[in-house]
């Protein structure tokens, strides 16, 4: 028996916000500064994605090209100093292991 991978190029992030935003602008804003601040400023223009906007303004959902370029945002988001704190929940590159949100948080 032979077994396949579900081969994605997309990799997704379900991220906590503090305070709670409604506004997607201001995450994506947030989310390209801190990538501009750890890794130069064509880092902070990479293709994101906010897919989700959760748990009045508490979490999001955001896909990246591919887990290189998720990874840098994670980073980016652990250093940052910006006025909207995002943290990282769950990171994975198939999309329904992140859908639910009674997962235990990673910090």
């Amino acid at each position: 028996m032979q077994s396949h991978s579900l081969s994605t190029d997309y990799h997704y992030i379900r991220v906590s916000i503090f305070p709670p935003t409604q506004d997607i602008l201001t995450l994506r804003k947030t989310m390209s500064d801190a990538l501009a601040e750890c890794f130069g400023i064509t880092s902070g223009s990479m293709y994101l994605d906010i897919l989700s906007l959760e748990s009045h303004g508490k979490e999001c959902l955001v896909r990246t090209r591919n887990a290189i370029d998720a990874r840098k945002v994670v980073a980016a988001l652990a250093v940052a100093e910006t006025p909207v704190r995002l943290a990282l929940i769950m990171e994975s590159p198939f999309l329904p292991s992140l859908l639910n949100s009674e997962k235990k948080r990673v910090f």
